[in-house]
């Protein structure tokens, strides 16, 4: 129905769904002037080894402590080896995002700002080119 809709009067579709993301947008809490999402980008972006290792050990202990449930009558030494096989492919995977979620908010610019600070940046960049 709305894409039926859209087709019909697209002006005014686009106008419905910029409404209805500002809305949303306005809905996002909070902190510091940023959305969440956008202060959790920038922790992972600023401290992206941290957020590895606490993933990571997340991983591991899940892990562990599904191979003990799933298999409680299995040896000590085979439940170490099994978690260690399943924890480095886990690992390798948390690390290679991580890094591409890096590079990806380092080719658009850095961390997320609140609009405030991007004016201003904006400005004394005008201002450094006309000088």
């Amino acid at each position: 129905d709305a894409v039926v809709a859209g087709r019909k009067d697209a002006p005014k579709y686009l106008a419905e769904i910029r409404a209805r993301s500002e809305k949303l947008a306005e809905s996002v809490p909070r902190v510091a002037g940023l959305p969440i999402h956008q202060l959790i980008a920038n922790k992972i972006y600023n401290h992206p080894f941290v957020f590895v290792s606490t993933v990571g050990g997340a991983a591991v202990t899940s892990i562990f402590a599904l191979e003990a449930i799933k298999h409680p009558n299995q040896k000590l030494s085979s439940r170490v080896m099994h978690t260690r096989v399943y924890t480095q492919g886990i690992v390798i995977g948390i690390l290679c995002s991580t890094m591409i979620f890096h590079d990806w908010m380092r080719s658009r610019g850095g961390e997320y700002k609140v609009e405030e600070q991007n004016h201003k940046e904006k400005q004394e960049n005008e201002q450094q080119q006309t000088n």
